[in-house]
This record gives C-alpha cells, sequence and structure tokens, in this order.
C-alpha cells in the first residue's frame, strides 16, 4: 500500500501567537472572571483582534493594572561580555537554539545569528521550562564569568536612546534600540541589541507589554514588569522587531 505524501507542520501551542512556545503551557485558571479576561486579551495581544477598550476596566476589576515598578539600572560588569561568548553558552547548552530563534525576531526565517542566540540565553527553551543560563550556572566554571553573566541576567532587555532607558510611554526618538545595557569600567556596552526605526510607534508596544503584564499576574499576583522580563525577556524583543518590520523604513 502505497502512503500518500504529507506536509509535516509543527503543532501550534498558541494559535493567537505562533512564536510562542513552552511558556503557553499554563495551570488552569480557576477564577470564572480570570479566565473570562484571559480569553479576551490573549487574541488582542497577538493581533488577531483588534484591541478591546473594556480590558482596562475589566483589569482594574481584577486588581491586575497595578504600578509596573522600575526597571534596574544598567549592571556594573567585571568583565565585558559579547553576544559571541552568550550565543556559545547557549549553543553548548541547547544545541536546537538554531531552529528557535523565532522566539527572538518573531519571523521564523530570519537569520540565526550571534545577537539571537545571546539573547536565548536567557529564555526558557529548554526541558520543564530552564533557561540554558540556568544550566550553565549550575556547573563548575569561572567565577567572575558568572558573576558578570548574573548581572546582566538580573537586568532584563528594554527599549533605549543611545545609553538612556525610554520612560514608560515614552515616544520613540533618535538612535532608538532594542537589548540590554551594562557597564564596564566608567563605559556602556550593548548586548543583544537591534537599532530600530525612530519613528515607531511605541505606544502599540506599550499596551502590549501592558496586557502581557496583566496575563503574567493572573498566575503570579503582584508581578512587577522586571520580574516579568527578567523571565520572559523574548517579549520586548520580539514585540519591537515585529513592530519595526511592520512600521519601519520600507
Amino acid at each position: 500500500m502505497k502512503i500518500p505524501e504529507r506536509d509535516v507542520l509543527p503543532t501550534l501551542l498558541l494559535p493567537e501567537d505562533p512564536s510562542a512556545q513552552d511558556e503557553s503551557l499554563l495551570p488552569p485558571l480557576t477564577q470564572k472572571e480570570a479566565r473570562v479576561f484571559h480569553a479576551r486579551l490573549a487574541p488582542c495581544l497577538s493581533g488577531k483582534l483588534p484591541w478591546d477598550p473594556e480590558l482596562l476596566q475589566l483589569a482594574e476589576q481584577l486588581r491586575l493594572n497595578q504600578p509596573f515598578g522600575s526597571l534596574p539600572p544598567p549592571p556594573l560588569l567585571e568583565i565585558p561580555l559579547s553576544d559571541e561568548l552568550l550565543s556559545d553558552l547557549c549553543e553548548d547548552y541547547n544545541p536546537d537554539a538554531g531552529v528557535m530563534g523565532e522566539r527572538i525576531t518573531g519571523d521564523a526565517y530570519a537569520p540565526f545569528d550571534s545577537r539571537v542566540g545571546a539573547a536565548l540565553l536567557f529564555v526558557a527553551t529548554l526541558w520543564r521550562g530552564q533557561r540554558g543560563v540556568d544550566c550553565w550556572a549550575q556547573e563548575a566554571g569561572d567565577p567572575v564569568l558568572k558573576r558578570s553573566v548574573h548581572a546582566l541576567d538580573r537586568s532584563p532587555p528594554w527599549l533605549y536612546s543611545e545609553n538612556r532607558p525610554l520612560a514608560w510611554g515614552e515616544p520613540a526618538t533618535a538612535d532608538l534600540w532594542v537589548g540590554r545595557l551594562s557597564r564596564v569600567g566608567e563605559g556602556f556596552r550593548r548586548i543583544t541589541a537591534w537599532e530600530l526605526p525612530d519613528s515607531l510607534p511605541l505606544e502599540k508596544m506599550y499596551r502590549r507589554l501592558q496586557g502581557e503584564l496583566w496575563s503574567f499576574r493572573l498566575w503570579h499576583p503582584g508581578a512587577s514588569l522586571s520580574e516579568l522580563l527578567r523571565l520572559r525577556p523574548e517579549l520586548v524583543y520580539r514585540s519591537a522587531l515585529e513592530l519595526a518590520r511592520r512600521h519601519g523604513p520600507r
């Protein structure tokens, strides 16, 4: 019997956001109001449906729309870190990293380079939600290097204008980029950095991140924006790079 040829496609864990992976496998929500809110929020975050203006009122009722908290300043590192070094660490502990770049870029066809690999080191890409940086930290190694990587880990990626982090809600400005910023001695060093068009309508990104924080707080009540971005740094990269592709120079 001849077996017909079929296209083999991966199963999408979260059809509303095809770039998402294991982070979409969450425990069920027990509160009915929370389930209803999440069902309305998810397709708006992905862009499948227009933004629902009633979400803000619902978030207020569920006490999700609390202050964001402050993001930590750029960490002072004992030694400089590079995309190449961090990417090598990522690939040492995740041999499949080369096909996971979409987690960062939101584009399944974007090339995998050292920036993507370095960013993936801090993303939960391994079994049971582990990150490559956590597995690497459990093994013996250079203590100075480990202290520097841990310091960088505690400062999640964000939007910057030159070496200044944008305030929440601040519009796009000159020399806009997304990534991590560190201090080494008297200078600054960009890591996992992508330049962005100065004309980006960042209000769409802020709204998306606010919605992602509301969603995160359904499972982690009272969590800050910094806590969300440390566990889910890909949200900043993917939101910014998807926005740049849609609204950047053509």
